[in-house]
């Protein structure tokens, strides 16, 4: 499941996007974004986002963000920015 035309970051296998929030549930702790670039939902979890200084985030948002692949599949390392 790889991220077409998505940045290479490092070797670690995480990749550089944009997209928007598909949705996201600040008490179940986590959401989901959506990208061009990718055919699977994107795990945003309430962790990832607190780093960036927010605790929620309303559904359509813009966001770009670090993305690695993991055995469950793509989740966000880190938040770059909300629009």
């Amino acid at each position: 499941m790889g991220i077409m035309g998505a940045k290479f970051c490092n070797e670690s296998r995480v990749y550089r996007i944009k997209g928007n929030v598909k949705w996201f549930a600040s008490g179940k702790g986590y959401g989901f974004i959506e990208s061009e670039k990718v055919s699977a939902d994107i795990l945003l979890h309430k962790q990832t986002l607190l780093k960036f200084g927010q605790s929620s985030v309303a559904e359509g948002s813009g966001i770009g963000a670090l993305v690695s692949e993991g055995s469950r599949g793509l989740r966000v390392v880190e938040v770059i920015e909300l629009e």
